[in-house]
């Protein structure tokens, strides 16, 4: 064996052995090679793929974006470190990060090679620092926390593509005080749903056992009986039915020894997925909803006292009238 022969099964089976993704394209956009580490990736195996259009992979919002590095490729450009999503097998969206380079024989352009790196959880890590970050910042902003936690729950709900809901506890039941979706047009909907419901504390699960336990809740999956024991029959339950719910995250909202309150992630079939993991963070999020509400209550009770004493030292006389405390 020559060593240059020798020394392209070397650089083969490197390729063949990357975690990353790396394929090759002829300039038609033909899947050339198509290592394990695409296989894993993209879940199409190399059979299954080369000489196949590699636009399988790429979403429809994508096509403009990959005509652009087309473009870049073919003048002998090189497009590096490039964030998108791209389309596995089984329908579901990964983000990626692509580095794309000519092909050149003789001077010439003859096909593209990529390198794409999953880097799904480094762009969760970003976005929920960011997102911790922003309510944070929102909910510092004023001590009028009904209107920054709407604010809050809307970018939440935005942020995972599904339903987000703020429930405080009154007497012996949990209102819910604030709802959003990603989808403005379906909050409405569900605003209107949520003011007409009421969680128990003695319920077996839920968010009204969550504010009793102070334990958080994941339900991974939401039976239909579940919906119908906790609404009964008619308009609510059909309602709720419409809204496909596929998962519960329920984190309790407290202050001191005391739970006031619980926080509700929601997800439907167009949300990201609810794990486990993602109770670390909504439990972040609590707590800064939390203090907010515990701020602007205690500052909604400074301010009653100050109009109390004020009023006192008034209905004395001259004497004291007008002391600006």
């Amino acid at each position: 064996m020559g060593e240059p022969t020798h020394h392209l099964l070397h650089l083969a089976s490197i390729v063949e052995a990357s975690d990353d993704a790396i394929v090759s394209q002829d300039l038609e956009g033909r899947v050339k090679t198509w290592n394990r580490g695409a296989e894993r990736l993209f879940g199409y195996t190399a059979d299954e793929i080369v000489g196949e259009m590699l636009t399988r992979v790429v979403p429809p919002e994508c096509m403009e974006e990959l005509r652009e590095i087309l473009r870049e490729v073919r003048e002998g450009r090189s497009v590096l470190r490039r964030e998108t999503v791209r389309l596995r097998k089984d329908g579901s969206r990964v983000r990626v990060s692509l580095t794309v380079s000519p092909l050149i024989t003789d001077g010439t352009v003859v096909g593209v090679s990529g390198i794409v790196r999953d880097v799904t959880e480094l762009h969760r890590q970003r976005t929920r620092q960011a997102l911790l970050a922003r309510a944070s910042a929102t909910l510092g902003s004023s001590l009028r926390w009904e209107e920054s936690l709407t604010e809050v729950v809307a970018f939440i709900a935005e942020w995972f593509r599904g339903w987000c809901l703020v429930s405080l506890r009154r007497g012996e039941e949990v209102h819910h005080v604030a709802v959003a979706h990603a989808d403005p047009a379906r909050t409405a909907a569900v605003r209107s749903l949520a003011s007409r419901l009421v969680s128990p504390l003695d319920a077996p699960s839920g968010i009204g056992c969550v504010v009793r336990t102070g334990v958080p809740e994941y339900l991974p999956h939401i039976p239909e009986q579940v919906v119908e024991a906790r609404l009964g029959e008619g308009r609510d339950v059909d309602l709720v039915r419409q809204l496909k719910l596929r998962a519960m995250l329920i984190v309790p909202l407290s202050w001191g020894e005391t739970v006031h309150g619980a926080l509700s992630l929601l997800s439907d079939a167009e949300s990201e997925r609810l794990s486990e993991e993602d109770i670390g963070l909504t439990r972040e999020l609590a707590f800064h909803i939390s203090a907010a509400i515990r701020n602007g209550e205690l500052y909604r009770e400074a301010e009653a006292e100050r109009r109390r004493t004020r009023a006192l030292l008034e209905s004395i006389g001259h004497g004291v009238y007008g002391v600006d405390l």
